[in-house]
This record gives structure tokens, C-alpha cells and sequence, in this order.
């Protein structure tokens, strides 16, 4: 259940499958390994509706950590452009694991699927990556969320 965020996507949301595409992603957002917060273990081991408050209120973080690096964003919170220094920025371990998720699926949102028959299937990243996506129902992104809690605390005791 732990695959990198490019590979759930591609496994289950690009069909049919583009190993271009997947070979873009995997060298935007490589696996690092980015170091867990704190926070981030809070977040994940809190109740859906408070990480759900949490998520929204980071995203509005994230967005202007991320244009403050050099990304720019359209109206519907879609990366549009990126500089080199915002690349590094993201691939660099000490940035938040989350911050990262945000700006993947902000930058590869058009990949993202609302098809509820798929998210048990998704990966811990790309469930955190859909749980930011504004622009899915709330339901959905909740959905998202619970399922995030499950894996970690059912399979991966880490409560």
C-alpha cells in the first residue's frame, strides 16, 4: 500500500498508461523520503472532521509558501509555472512530506480522479493528495481522510 505518489496515480488514474508521463512525474517528485513533522503525525492520528479543517487551512498555507519559492497558480489552485529554486524547494527532504503532496496534486491535478471505486486502492501519498483536492466533493475528500486513518491505524499501528 506504500507506493510513491507517482506510481499509485499512474497504477490507477492514467488510462492508458504513459510511462512518459510517469517518468515526468517520478523525476519531479523523486522519492526522498521526506522527513515526518510532528505536526503531520497529529494531523494524521486526529478525527476526520478536525484533519479535514487542518487540510483546507494548510492548503491556503501551502499555496503561498509555494509562490513565495517561485510557483504561480491560476484561479483554481493549479500550478502553472515553477522555478528551478521551487523544484529544489520540493525536492529537498526537509521540506514537509505534505507540502510536497499538496504541490503534486496541484501540479498533476488533471490526473486526479473523484471515482470512488478506486480509493481503497490508492496509496497513503496519493489518498493525502486527493484529501487536498478543493475542487472534489467534500464527501469525497473526507472519504479520503477516513481511509487515510484506517491504513495508518489499523494496518500500520501507529497509534
Amino acid at each position: 500500500m506504500i507506493e510513491s505518489a507517482p506510481i499509485s496515480l499512474h497504477h490507477h488514474c492514467i488510462k492508458p498508461a504513459n510511462s512518459n508521463l510517469l517518468a515526468d512525474m517520478k523525476n519531479n517528485y523523486p522519492e526522498i523520503g521526506h522527513d515526518v513533522m510532528g505536526g503531520e503525525v497529529d494531523l494524521l492520528c486526529s478525527p476526520v472532521s478536525k484533519m479535514f479543517a487542518s487540510i483546507n487551512e494548510m492548503a491556503l498555507e501551502y499555496e503561498q509558501k509555494l509562490t513565495a519559492v517561485g510557483c504561480d497558480f491560476d484561479e483554481y489552485c493549479r500550478i502553472v509555472s515553477m522555478s528551478d529554486g521551487a523544484r529544489r524547494f520540493l525536492q529537498d527532504k526537509l521540506t514537509a512530506a505534505t507540502l510536497v503532496y499538496f504541490a503534486f496534486g496541484a501540479e498533476y491535478r488533471q490526473y486526479l480522479t473523484d471515482d470512488v471505486s478506486i480509493l481503497s486502492k490508492l496509496s497513503i501519498p496519493l489518498l493525502m493528495i486527493i484529501a487536498f483536492q478543493s475542487r472534489f466533493d467534500t464527501s469525497y475528500r473526507k472519504k479520503a481522510c477516513s481511509l487515510l486513518r484506517y491504513v495508518l491505524i489499523f494496518e500500520y499501528n501507529i497509534n
